[in-house]
């Protein structure tokens, strides 16, 4: 009979915690998706400065690329971001061989009402807010 009590709680305590625990773990899919998105700009400003070349990071509602486009253009990175995330861009991000862009770009993923900002300033730096 105790058994029976003690299993009953444990259901009752898996069940209230079901919905915070996912609720977890798709805001650790915002985050990751957002850390991805400025590894690959990072990667692109840092191949554009070693090779001097001009570098582009373009992006759809739900992927990214990054480019080398005086060689072919060679794919540097790519990726699609997670089930349920969208994100939106100013513009591309056109990194010349110093590791600048002409002008910002801000990345910006969402998830519902969530959202994580990825941001490159004139000197090609990569921040996430």
């Amino acid at each position: 009979m105790e058994a029976l009590a003690v299993v009953s709680v444990c259901g009752i305590l898996a069940a209230a915690t079901a919905p915070s625990v996912r609720g977890i773990s798709e805001a650790l899919k915002l985050e990751g998706d957002g850390q991805r998105i400025a590894m690959a700009l990072t990667q692109g400003r840092v191949s554009a400065i070693n090779r001097g070349h001009v570098v582009v990071a373009s992006f759809t509602s739900s992927t990214f690329t990054v480019i080398d486009t005086q060689n072919g253009n060679e794919v540097l990175a790519t990726g699609s971001l997670s089930p349920n995330l969208t994100l939106d861009a100013t513009a591309p991000a056109t990194f010349s061989p110093l590791g600048t862009v002409a002008a910002p770009v801000v990345v910006t993923l969402h998830r519902g009402a969530d959202t994580r900002t990825v941001r490159v300033g004139l000197t090609g730096m990569v921040e996430i807010e």
